[in-house]
């Protein structure tokens, strides 16, 4: 008895560390990341690739966010297949000069509506203007755009990780293995504190804390897709030099092309640091229908 005992206490202290063996193993095989024998970061003056910005955005940081979203809706702006108008209020005192909107109001404007058809586009770009544009609109405002993205999050998410798969810069979908992982994670938790009561649950806790921890690391990038982050590393050191802007003297046009970069690698410059409403006014990226420049 007292052996038996003392085999199901050794099973106790260590099947954690046989089940972090386990899983670190798995994680090795499926999850790890190549390693770049060149890991010294040199500025890029332009996106690995000319990859569009959200596609950097999850091979950077492994997941779809709202800088994904927010980074292709004005990317496909730039590239003239919508536009963003103000059609805000506004209140002007002072010599004409404006303080402050009343009611903020920006609508997304389709300007091609063959989208579906556009080769160029890839699947998820498509998926984004079908959801935006719903029920054949040519108009919506920001509000309900957010609204119809909100809902089909899912899928356009599952369709940005794809994409990212076929243009050879992870081995499978990030998420797969992730929300696998996660989902053990919550089963063993539960398992632990249902458990716990009989005071045998406190290894399931930790088996759970291993799965969750390892749930943040299990999408695995090609030898292409690090590449890509190194290469991203330095389009955003060139990019936090804010006076390289200047020096450049860059076009309005150039600075279009680089700001949904700069949304997606979340970057914090004052010479970006402007609200929508200021951007430059273009024939086909923005147009305000108030006066709003001071």
């Amino acid at each position: 008895m007292e052996f038996a005992f003392g085999i199901i206490g050794i099973c106790y202290v260590f099947s954690p560390l046989l089940v972090w063996g386990l899983v670190h193993w798995h994680w090795s095989r499926i999850g790890k990341d190549p390693v770049l024998l060149q890991k010294t970061i040199i500025p890029q003056y332009e996106p690995f690739q000319n990859l569009p910005p959200a596609v950097i955005g999850v091979v950077v940081d492994t997941k779809v966010n709202n800088f994904d979203v927010t980074a292709t809706l004005l990317d496909l702006a730039v590239r003239g297949y919508l536009r963003i108008e103000n059609h805000s209020a506004v209140t002007k005192h002072f010599g004409g000069k404006v303080h402050y909107y009343k009611t903020v109001d920006y609508r997304l404007i389709l300007l091609k509506q063959d989208f579906s058809k556009d080769q160029v586009l890839f699947d998820y770009e498509r998926e984004l203007l079908r959801v935006v544009f719903a029920n054949q609109l040519t108009e919506v405002s920001i509000q309900v755009a957010v609204q119809r993205i909100a809902q089909q999050l899912k899928p356009l998410r599952l369709t940005l990780y794809t994409t990212a798969v076929h243009l050879g810069l992870f081995t499978q979908p990030a998420d797969i293995w992730r929300q696998r992982y996660f989902s053990v994670s919550r089963i063993l938790f539960w398992i632990g504190f249902i458990t716990s009561i009989v005071g045998i649950g406190i290894p399931f806790i930790f088996y759970g804390i291993i799965f969750r921890v390892y749930s943040r690391w299990m999408a695995q990038r090609t030898v292409l897709g690090m590449q890509a982050v190194q290469w991203s590393e330095g389009f955003k050191l060139f990019l936090h030099h804010a006076e390289r802007y200047r020096a450049q003297r860059l076009t309005i046009e150039q600075a279009e092309r680089i700001l949904p970069y700069v949304v997606v690698l979340k970057l914090q410059i004052p010479a970006w640091q402007f609200e929508l409403p200021h951007l430059p006014e273009t024939e086909n990226f923005f147009q305000a229908t108030s006066d709003i420049r001071e």
